[in-house]
Protein backbone atom coordinates (compact mmCIF):
# COMPACT_ATOMS: atom_id res chain seq x y z
CA UNK A 1 0.00 0.00 0.00
CA UNK A 2 2.66 2.25 0.94
CA UNK A 3 4.16 1.91 -2.74
CA UNK A 4 0.97 3.02 -4.18
CA UNK A 5 1.02 6.20 -2.12
CA UNK A 6 4.64 7.17 -2.77
CA UNK A 7 3.78 6.10 -6.63
CA UNK A 8 1.42 8.31 -6.74
CA UNK A 9 3.49 11.26 -4.92
CA UNK A 10 5.55 10.64 -7.26
CA UNK A 11 2.96 11.09 -10.15
CA UNK A 12 1.68 14.53 -8.76
CA UNK A 13 5.41 15.59 -8.08
CA UNK A 14 7.16 14.61 -11.23
CA UNK A 15 5.34 17.47 -13.47
CA UNK A 16 5.96 20.28 -11.11
CA UNK A 17 9.86 19.08 -10.74
CA UNK A 18 10.02 18.66 -14.76
CA UNK A 19 8.28 22.24 -14.60
CA UNK A 20 11.07 23.17 -12.22
CA UNK A 21 14.09 21.94 -13.75
CA UNK A 22 12.68 23.08 -17.21
CA UNK A 23 12.25 26.88 -15.58
CA UNK A 24 16.01 26.38 -14.12
CA UNK A 25 17.62 25.37 -17.36
CA UNK A 26 15.63 28.07 -19.55
CA UNK A 27 17.02 30.59 -16.81
CA UNK A 28 20.76 29.31 -17.02
CA UNK A 29 20.35 29.08 -21.25
CA UNK A 30 18.84 32.87 -21.18
CA UNK A 31 22.47 33.54 -19.78
CA UNK A 32 24.70 35.30 -22.82
CA UNK A 33 28.24 33.57 -23.13
CA UNK A 34 31.36 35.57 -23.89
CA UNK A 35 33.95 33.30 -23.74
CA UNK A 36 37.24 34.83 -23.18
CA UNK A 37 40.96 33.31 -24.45
CA UNK A 38 44.45 33.97 -24.30
CA UNK A 39 47.60 32.45 -24.57
CA UNK A 40 47.83 29.59 -22.07
CA UNK A 41 49.13 31.46 -18.74
CA UNK A 42 51.43 29.99 -16.19
CA UNK A 43 49.93 28.82 -12.74
CA UNK A 44 50.04 32.51 -11.21
CA UNK A 45 48.32 34.53 -14.54
CA UNK A 46 46.22 31.78 -14.49
CA UNK A 47 45.27 31.91 -10.98
CA UNK A 48 44.54 36.07 -11.52
CA UNK A 49 42.53 35.82 -14.21
CA UNK A 50 40.93 32.81 -12.77
CA UNK A 51 39.77 35.26 -9.76
CA UNK A 52 38.96 38.15 -12.14
CA UNK A 53 36.39 36.09 -14.46
CA UNK A 54 34.90 34.39 -11.15
CA UNK A 55 34.36 37.73 -9.14
CA UNK A 56 33.07 39.50 -12.69
CA UNK A 57 30.77 37.01 -12.86
CA UNK A 58 29.47 37.80 -9.39
CA UNK A 59 28.45 41.13 -10.74
CA UNK A 60 27.48 40.26 -14.23
CA UNK A 61 23.39 40.28 -14.59
CA UNK A 62 22.39 37.82 -17.46
CA UNK A 63 25.97 37.39 -18.88
CA UNK A 64 28.37 34.47 -18.02
CA UNK A 65 32.43 35.00 -19.04
CA UNK A 66 33.71 31.42 -20.14
CA UNK A 67 37.81 31.21 -20.22
CA UNK A 68 39.12 28.77 -22.70
CA UNK A 69 42.96 29.21 -23.24
CA UNK A 70 45.20 28.55 -26.46
CA UNK A 71 48.35 26.56 -25.78
CA UNK A 72 50.40 29.57 -26.41
CA UNK A 73 49.99 33.30 -27.49
CA UNK A 74 51.78 31.95 -30.90
CA UNK A 75 48.79 29.28 -31.37
CA UNK A 76 46.18 32.37 -30.75
CA UNK A 77 47.67 34.20 -33.75
CA UNK A 78 47.81 31.44 -36.21
CA UNK A 79 44.19 29.87 -35.05
CA UNK A 80 42.47 33.14 -34.73
CA UNK A 81 41.49 33.87 -38.88
CA UNK A 82 40.24 30.32 -39.41
CA UNK A 83 38.11 30.81 -35.85
CA UNK A 84 36.84 33.47 -37.26
CA UNK A 85 35.97 32.06 -40.77
CA UNK A 86 34.36 29.31 -38.72
CA UNK A 87 32.45 31.48 -36.11
CA UNK A 88 34.63 29.90 -33.49
CA UNK A 89 36.35 32.93 -32.49
CA UNK A 90 36.24 34.02 -29.00
CA UNK A 91 34.40 37.50 -28.10
CA UNK A 92 37.51 39.15 -25.69
CA UNK A 93 41.20 38.05 -26.35
CA UNK A 94 43.99 39.59 -23.21
CA UNK A 95 46.91 40.09 -25.08
CA UNK A 96 50.08 42.26 -24.82
CA UNK A 97 50.71 45.08 -27.54
CA UNK A 98 53.86 44.22 -28.21
CA UNK A 99 53.15 42.80 -31.79
CA UNK A 100 49.25 43.62 -31.80
CA UNK A 101 49.14 46.10 -34.81
CA UNK A 102 48.53 42.91 -37.41
CA UNK A 103 45.34 42.32 -35.75
CA UNK A 104 44.27 46.14 -35.65
CA UNK A 105 45.08 46.59 -39.47
CA UNK A 106 43.70 42.83 -40.97
CA UNK A 107 40.46 44.37 -38.93
CA UNK A 108 40.50 41.03 -36.17
CA UNK A 109 40.23 43.64 -33.47
CA UNK A 110 37.00 46.01 -32.54
CA UNK A 111 37.67 50.28 -32.30
CA UNK A 112 36.78 50.78 -28.77
CA UNK A 113 36.19 53.95 -28.23
CA UNK A 114 32.19 54.38 -28.75
CA UNK A 115 31.59 50.57 -26.94
CA UNK A 116 33.53 53.03 -23.87
CA UNK A 117 31.56 55.77 -24.01
CA UNK A 118 28.46 53.68 -24.34
CA UNK A 119 29.61 51.93 -21.28
CA UNK A 120 30.26 54.35 -19.17
CA UNK A 121 33.88 52.79 -18.40
CA UNK A 122 36.20 55.48 -16.74
CA UNK A 123 38.97 55.64 -18.72
CA UNK A 124 40.69 58.69 -17.21
CA UNK A 125 41.15 56.19 -14.31
CA UNK A 126 44.22 54.34 -16.36
CA UNK A 127 47.27 55.71 -17.16
CA UNK A 128 47.25 57.66 -20.16
CA UNK A 129 50.53 56.21 -21.65
CA UNK A 130 49.76 53.04 -21.59
CA UNK A 131 46.22 53.45 -22.82
CA UNK A 132 47.73 55.65 -25.55
CA UNK A 133 50.15 52.25 -26.46
CA UNK A 134 46.56 50.44 -27.36
CA UNK A 135 45.51 53.29 -30.13
CA UNK A 136 46.58 53.34 -34.02
CA UNK A 137 45.70 56.32 -35.68
CA UNK A 138 44.10 57.66 -33.05
CA UNK A 139 41.10 54.65 -32.24
CA UNK A 140 41.59 52.34 -29.38
CA UNK A 141 41.95 48.67 -29.24
CA UNK A 142 42.23 47.42 -25.97
CA UNK A 143 42.01 48.50 -22.20
CA UNK A 144 44.88 47.75 -20.28
CA UNK A 145 45.47 45.80 -17.31
CA UNK A 146 49.11 45.81 -16.34
CA UNK A 147 51.21 48.32 -17.24
CA UNK A 148 55.20 47.07 -17.68
CA UNK A 149 57.91 50.15 -17.93
CA UNK A 150 61.70 49.13 -18.70
CA UNK A 151 64.86 49.23 -16.62
CA UNK A 152 68.14 48.76 -15.99
CA UNK A 153 68.44 46.03 -13.55
CA UNK A 154 72.60 46.99 -11.87
CA UNK A 155 74.43 44.95 -9.98
CA UNK A 156 75.65 47.90 -7.48
CA UNK A 157 78.24 45.33 -5.40
CA UNK A 158 79.95 44.42 -8.77
CA UNK A 159 79.97 48.72 -9.48
CA UNK A 160 81.12 49.52 -5.65
CA UNK A 161 84.16 46.54 -6.31
CA UNK A 162 85.29 48.83 -9.31
CA UNK A 163 85.17 51.62 -7.54
CA UNK A 164 81.65 53.46 -9.07
CA UNK A 165 79.11 54.31 -6.34
CA UNK A 166 76.18 54.95 -8.31
CA UNK A 167 74.07 53.47 -11.17
CA UNK A 168 74.59 55.03 -14.88
CA UNK A 169 72.26 57.18 -15.70
CA UNK A 170 73.59 57.96 -19.36
CA UNK A 171 74.52 55.43 -21.81
CA UNK A 172 78.58 56.70 -21.71
CA UNK A 173 78.50 56.48 -17.85
CA UNK A 174 76.84 52.44 -18.34
CA UNK A 175 79.73 51.96 -21.26
CA UNK A 176 82.18 52.94 -18.57
CA UNK A 177 80.91 51.24 -15.72
CA UNK A 178 80.71 47.83 -18.12
CA UNK A 179 84.34 48.48 -19.23
CA UNK A 180 85.16 48.91 -15.73
CA UNK A 181 83.42 45.81 -14.59
CA UNK A 182 84.36 43.14 -16.64
CA UNK A 183 86.74 40.52 -16.13
CA UNK A 184 86.50 37.60 -19.35
CA UNK A 185 88.94 35.58 -17.60
CA UNK A 186 87.12 35.71 -14.48
CA UNK A 187 83.71 34.84 -16.41
CA UNK A 188 82.36 38.63 -15.14
CA UNK A 189 80.47 41.02 -17.47
CA UNK A 190 79.30 44.30 -17.67
CA UNK A 191 76.77 43.40 -19.57
CA UNK A 192 73.83 40.76 -20.11
CA UNK A 193 72.28 41.56 -23.07
CA UNK A 194 69.44 38.87 -24.17
CA UNK A 195 69.71 39.34 -28.15
CA UNK A 196 65.86 39.48 -28.16
CA UNK A 197 63.52 42.38 -29.61
CA UNK A 198 62.86 43.33 -26.23
CA UNK A 199 66.05 43.85 -25.24
CA UNK A 200 67.27 45.12 -28.45
CA UNK A 201 64.75 47.39 -28.60
CA UNK A 202 65.60 49.08 -25.02
CA UNK A 203 68.87 50.21 -26.27
CA UNK A 204 67.34 51.69 -29.93
CA UNK A 205 64.98 53.73 -27.60
CA UNK A 206 67.76 54.85 -25.09
CA UNK A 207 69.27 56.56 -27.69
CA UNK A 208 66.50 58.03 -29.56
CA UNK A 209 65.17 55.62 -31.60
CA UNK A 210 61.89 53.59 -32.59
CA UNK A 211 60.42 51.40 -34.75
CA UNK A 212 57.17 53.71 -35.49
CA UNK A 213 55.56 50.36 -37.03
CA UNK A 214 58.09 50.29 -40.00
CA UNK A 215 58.25 53.88 -40.73
CA UNK A 216 61.64 55.35 -42.01
CA UNK A 217 63.10 52.50 -40.16
CA UNK A 218 66.79 53.08 -41.48
CA UNK A 219 67.56 56.20 -39.39
CA UNK A 220 70.36 57.61 -37.70
CA UNK A 221 68.76 56.99 -34.52
CA UNK A 222 68.38 53.21 -34.81
CA UNK A 223 71.31 52.97 -36.77
CA UNK A 224 73.17 53.83 -33.29
CA UNK A 225 70.85 52.01 -31.13
CA UNK A 226 71.91 48.61 -33.06
CA UNK A 227 75.39 49.82 -33.52
CA UNK A 228 75.25 50.34 -29.34
CA UNK A 229 74.77 46.92 -28.83
CA UNK A 230 76.99 45.46 -31.23
CA UNK A 231 79.92 47.82 -30.01
CA UNK A 232 79.14 46.43 -26.41
CA UNK A 233 80.13 42.98 -27.92
CA UNK A 234 82.27 43.79 -30.85
CA UNK A 235 84.12 47.39 -29.71
CA UNK A 236 84.05 47.05 -25.82
CA UNK A 237 83.68 43.45 -25.41
CA UNK A 238 81.74 43.47 -22.34
CA UNK A 239 78.53 41.58 -23.17
CA UNK A 240 77.56 38.07 -22.75
CA UNK A 241 74.15 36.44 -23.39
CA UNK A 242 72.53 34.30 -20.99
CA UNK A 243 72.95 31.44 -23.91
CA UNK A 244 76.89 32.35 -23.82
CA UNK A 245 76.41 32.00 -19.74
CA UNK A 246 74.95 28.28 -20.11
CA UNK A 247 71.93 29.97 -18.96
CA UNK A 248 68.17 30.44 -19.59
CA UNK A 249 67.32 33.53 -19.27
CA UNK A 250 68.73 37.54 -18.53
CA UNK A 251 67.45 36.96 -15.07
CA UNK A 252 69.18 33.98 -14.47
CA UNK A 253 72.42 35.75 -15.74
CA UNK A 254 71.38 38.83 -13.63
CA UNK A 255 70.96 36.67 -10.69
CA UNK A 256 74.75 34.66 -11.32
CA UNK A 257 76.60 37.55 -10.11
CA UNK A 258 78.71 37.39 -12.95
CA UNK A 259 76.87 40.07 -14.64
CA UNK A 260 76.94 43.60 -13.84
CA UNK A 261 73.94 45.23 -15.93
CA UNK A 262 70.86 44.27 -17.61
CA UNK A 263 67.90 45.80 -19.41
CA UNK A 264 65.06 44.33 -17.19
CA UNK A 265 61.45 44.77 -16.23
CA UNK A 266 59.28 44.84 -12.73
CA UNK A 267 59.14 40.99 -13.46
CA UNK A 268 62.70 41.00 -11.96
CA UNK A 269 61.51 41.99 -8.63
CA UNK A 270 59.45 39.23 -7.42
CA UNK A 271 62.43 36.81 -9.19
CA UNK A 272 65.37 38.35 -7.75
CA UNK A 273 63.87 38.33 -4.19
CA UNK A 274 62.53 34.67 -4.23
CA UNK A 275 66.24 33.53 -5.65
CA UNK A 276 68.16 35.91 -2.50
CA UNK A 277 70.39 36.81 -4.21
CA UNK A 278 74.23 37.84 -2.13
CA UNK A 279 74.49 40.90 -3.81
CA UNK A 280 73.18 44.63 -3.45
CA UNK A 281 71.05 46.06 -6.64
CA UNK A 282 68.72 48.64 -8.31
CA UNK A 283 66.72 48.79 -10.68
CA UNK A 284 67.33 52.35 -12.15
CA UNK A 285 65.32 53.64 -15.49
CA UNK A 286 67.17 53.12 -19.04
CA UNK A 287 70.26 55.58 -19.32
CA UNK A 288 69.64 58.24 -21.64
CA UNK A 289 71.39 59.03 -24.78
CA UNK A 290 69.46 62.15 -26.24
CA UNK A 291 66.93 61.79 -23.15
CA UNK A 292 65.48 59.42 -21.15
CA UNK A 293 62.99 57.01 -22.75
CA UNK A 294 61.54 53.86 -20.90
CA UNK A 295 59.38 51.48 -23.35
CA UNK A 296 55.71 51.23 -21.42
CA UNK A 297 53.63 48.83 -22.49
CA UNK A 298 50.81 46.50 -20.93
CA UNK A 299 48.77 43.56 -20.93
CA UNK A 300 45.00 44.06 -21.99
CA UNK A 301 41.86 43.04 -23.10
CA UNK A 302 40.19 43.37 -26.23
CA UNK A 303 37.05 42.23 -28.24
CA UNK A 304 36.84 40.95 -31.54
CA UNK A 305 35.37 41.96 -34.49
CA UNK A 306 33.38 38.99 -35.39
CA UNK A 307 31.42 38.67 -31.68
CA UNK A 308 27.90 38.97 -32.21
CA UNK A 309 27.19 41.33 -29.94
CA UNK A 310 29.82 44.02 -28.74
CA UNK A 311 27.59 45.63 -26.08
CA UNK A 312 26.90 42.55 -24.01
CA UNK A 313 31.13 41.65 -24.79
CA UNK A 314 31.84 45.20 -23.42
CA UNK A 315 29.76 44.56 -20.25
CA UNK A 316 31.55 41.73 -19.64
CA UNK A 317 35.28 43.78 -20.40
CA UNK A 318 34.47 46.20 -17.97
CA UNK A 319 33.28 43.80 -15.20
CA UNK A 320 36.59 41.91 -15.33
CA UNK A 321 38.39 45.37 -15.48
CA UNK A 322 37.07 46.60 -12.16
CA UNK A 323 38.55 48.35 -9.66
CA UNK A 324 38.80 45.22 -7.60
CA UNK A 325 40.58 43.18 -10.52
CA UNK A 326 43.41 46.44 -10.10
CA UNK A 327 43.45 45.88 -6.09
CA UNK A 328 44.06 42.22 -6.59
CA UNK A 329 46.80 42.88 -9.31
CA UNK A 330 48.64 44.61 -6.90
CA UNK A 331 48.21 42.86 -3.74
CA UNK A 332 48.59 38.95 -4.71
CA UNK A 333 49.67 39.20 -8.11
CA UNK A 334 52.62 42.09 -7.70
CA UNK A 335 52.19 43.85 -11.09
CA UNK A 336 52.25 47.60 -11.95
CA UNK A 337 48.13 48.46 -12.36
CA UNK A 338 46.86 50.19 -15.15
CA UNK A 339 44.69 52.06 -12.55
CA UNK A 340 46.56 54.59 -11.71
CA UNK A 341 44.86 54.98 -8.15
CA UNK A 342 46.67 51.46 -6.91
CA UNK A 343 50.51 52.83 -8.17
CA UNK A 344 51.48 54.25 -4.98
CA UNK A 345 50.31 51.00 -3.16
CA UNK A 346 52.46 49.26 -5.84
CA UNK A 347 55.67 51.38 -4.63
CA UNK A 348 54.91 50.54 -1.54
CA UNK A 349 54.95 46.85 -1.64
CA UNK A 350 57.84 46.65 -4.47
CA UNK A 351 59.90 50.42 -3.47
CA UNK A 352 62.69 49.16 -6.37
CA UNK A 353 60.28 50.30 -9.07
CA UNK A 354 60.02 53.70 -8.07
CA UNK A 355 62.11 55.14 -10.02
CA UNK A 356 61.75 53.36 -13.14
CA UNK A 357 57.31 53.98 -12.75
CA UNK A 358 58.78 58.12 -12.51
CA UNK A 359 59.87 58.20 -16.07
CA UNK A 360 56.28 56.33 -17.55
CA UNK A 361 54.63 59.42 -18.14
CA UNK A 362 57.52 59.76 -21.21
CA UNK A 363 57.41 56.26 -22.24
CA UNK A 364 57.47 54.94 -25.93
CA UNK A 365 55.45 51.86 -26.89
CA UNK A 366 57.18 49.08 -28.86
CA UNK A 367 55.56 50.04 -32.25
CA UNK A 368 56.54 47.36 -34.07
CA UNK A 369 54.82 46.99 -37.62
CA UNK A 370 51.98 44.98 -38.70
CA UNK A 371 54.22 41.91 -39.68
CA UNK A 372 55.04 41.93 -36.18
CA UNK A 373 56.43 38.40 -36.45
CA UNK A 374 58.53 38.37 -38.91
CA UNK A 375 59.91 42.00 -38.34
CA UNK A 376 61.05 40.49 -34.95
CA UNK A 377 62.49 37.42 -36.30
CA UNK A 378 64.37 39.42 -39.17
CA UNK A 379 66.13 41.79 -36.47
CA UNK A 380 67.32 39.51 -33.63
CA UNK A 381 68.65 37.04 -36.42
CA UNK A 382 70.61 40.10 -38.50
CA UNK A 383 71.92 41.39 -35.11
CA UNK A 384 73.09 37.63 -33.97
CA UNK A 385 74.91 37.28 -37.90
CA UNK A 386 76.29 41.06 -36.70
CA UNK A 387 77.66 40.29 -33.90
CA UNK A 388 78.61 36.36 -34.22
CA UNK A 389 79.58 36.12 -37.54
CA UNK A 390 81.67 39.59 -38.03
CA UNK A 391 82.07 41.11 -41.94
CA UNK A 392 78.77 39.18 -43.30
CA UNK A 393 76.65 41.92 -42.86
CA UNK A 394 76.13 45.64 -40.99
CA UNK A 395 73.79 47.79 -38.86
CA UNK A 396 73.51 49.50 -42.08
CA UNK A 397 72.76 46.64 -44.44
CA UNK A 398 70.37 45.14 -42.01
CA UNK A 399 68.15 48.14 -41.61
CA UNK A 400 68.03 49.07 -45.28
CA UNK A 401 66.79 45.55 -46.10
CA UNK A 402 64.24 45.97 -43.22
CA UNK A 403 62.88 49.08 -45.02
CA UNK A 404 62.56 47.79 -48.24
CA UNK A 405 60.52 45.13 -46.56
CA UNK A 406 58.39 47.60 -44.58
CA UNK A 407 56.21 44.43 -43.00
CA UNK A 408 53.08 45.84 -43.66
CA UNK A 409 51.44 42.03 -44.23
Amino acid sequence: MKKFVLLGILVVLLPALLFAAGAAEKGAAQKQKVVFSTGMPDQAWKNTLEHVIAEANKRLDGIEIVPEYYPSEEDMWKMLPAQIVSGAAPDLIGVNNEGVLELIVNGTLASLDGLVAQEGFNLAALDQANVNGWRYEGDLYALPFTTTVSGLAVNMSMLRAAGINTAPRTVDEMIAAAVATTDRAKGTYGVGINLHEYHITQYVHAVGGGWDFARNLNNADNRNGLQLVVDLFNKYQVAVTPQQMGLKGDTDAFASGKVAMTTAGPWYIPALREMDVDFDWIIVPIPAGKGQKSTVYGWGLSILNSTKDKSVTMKALAAMLNEDAYEYLVEVRGDIPAMTKYVSRYEELYPEMAAVLATADNGSGFDYPAAANRFKSDLVTGMESIIFQRGNTTVNSLLAAMAADGYAR
